[in-house]
């Protein structure tokens, strides 16, 4: 049998207004660092939505169970 992989995905759409006019970078950091408040509180996955609240993408982690 195969193992299990760790994994880490983020998926980030960026073509809303959040992201113009050179606030891209900025708004995807932001959405970094929420995620790894997520992560720390335990947070294994969930939608993103950019600071003016529309849907953006979505984040998950993956750490399989050790047998």
């Amino acid at each position: 049998m195969a193992k299990r992989k760790n994994l880490f995905r983020m998926k980030i759409e960026t073509d809303n207004a959040a992201f113009d006019y050179g606030n891209g970078p900025g708004e995807v950091s932001r959405l970094l660092k929420e995620v790894q408040g997520l992560v720390l509180d335990g947070g294994t996955g969930g939608d993103l939505h950019d600071i003016n609240g529309n849907f953006v993408g979505t984040w998950s982690l993956t750490f399989p169970k050790e047998k």
